[in-house]
């Protein structure tokens, strides 16, 4: 019956990518930036950015209100370490507060890392994926440095551009030769800490069966666990139960890596808290991964 429409024989071949699953990553990139409400989620997340971007453009005289404010800013970034771009805490902490920090994380995950799994298995693109020699190791790799550009832009990009302009606009080249070395640390720390927490998010939305659900199970960790650990740290007058929190566990090493004050949390603490989310959220990816169980 075939004979007739001009096919070929073609032996089957094995696929010449050694990593099939690297368009995954720009997938990830893709799906936030093609719609409006993606764009407009990423501009609202680097809100604090600009914040701090027109902060330095007046206090150091770029943009003028007045002698009177400049000098009210100039005394309070002298006061307030936070506030100081001569300090690593000025590009840190708006990434690392619980507000607007946190909050943003988990506004811009939720878009994205948060339901990519789950999303996916609703659409029945697993077996598309698995049909084109992606592995589930290989499927969860790509969504979790997909998620991970994403996210690096307000965690790791914005405090690196606001760095490198804060340099630009200061005086002298002090202010580079005192924060080159901490500003590194800094951003490897956040490199690290941006890894992990979306790896956790990436992971865990392979668990629920709708995106919703994943949507669900993300914010109840991230806020529930911060609950947990005030409420518990606050009863038990045991300040290091803070650490039961993720957002806090992962924002103490940075703190810790990065040289900044830090009171009430256990780095051992929050390393094992972090470690056995990963490896708990593993196990269970990999068995509800399983080629099996996906196509079910």
């Amino acid at each position: 019956m075939t004979r007739g429409l001009g096919y070929r024989p073609l032996d089957g071949e094995r696929s010449r990518h050694r990593f099939p699953w690297l368009p995954l990553v720009r997938h990830e990139w893709d799906s936030l930036l093609r719609t409006r409400w993606g764009v407009a989620v990423l501009l609202l997340c680097l809100l604090p950015a600009f914040g701090r971007l027109v902060w330095l453009t007046l206090l150091h005289g770029f943009l003028q209100l007045g002698d009177a404010v400049r000098t009210r800013m100039q005394s309070q970034a002298a006061g307030e370490l936070a506030w100081n771009p001569d300090q690593v805490s000025f590009y840190v902490e708006p990434v690392l507060s619980v507000m607007p920090g946190m909050a943003f994380f988990l506004l811009l995950t939720s878009v994205g890392a948060a339901r990519s799994v789950a999303r996916d298995r609703a659409s029945n693109a697993l077996e598309l994926y698995w049909t084109r020699s992606i592995t589930p190791v290989g499927y969860l790799c790509g969504k979790w440095l997909g998620a991970s550009m994403v996210v690096g832009a307000i965690t790791i990009v914005a405090p690196m551009l606001l760095w490198g302009l804060a340099v630009l606009m200061a005086d002298d080249w002090s202010r580079l030769q005192d924060t080159a070395c901490p500003m590194l640390i800094a951003t490897a720390s956040l490199t690290l800490f941006t890894l992990v927490l979306v790896g956790a998010a990436v992971l865990l939305s392979a668990l629920p069966r709708t995106p919703n659900a994943a949507l669900v199970a993300w914010a109840g960790l991230l806020v529930g666990s911060k609950a947990v650990g005030v409420v518990f740290a606050r009863a038990l007058q045991w300040p290091e139960l803070r650490t039961l929190s993720v957002w806090d566990a992962a924002s103490a090493l940075v703190r810790a890596a990065s040289g900044l004050p830090e009171r009430g949390t256990s780095l051992f603490g929050s390393a094992m808290v972090l470690a056995m989310l990963l490896l708990v959220l593993g196990l269970f990816a990999a068995r509800r991964l399983r080629l099996q169980d996906a196509l079910a």
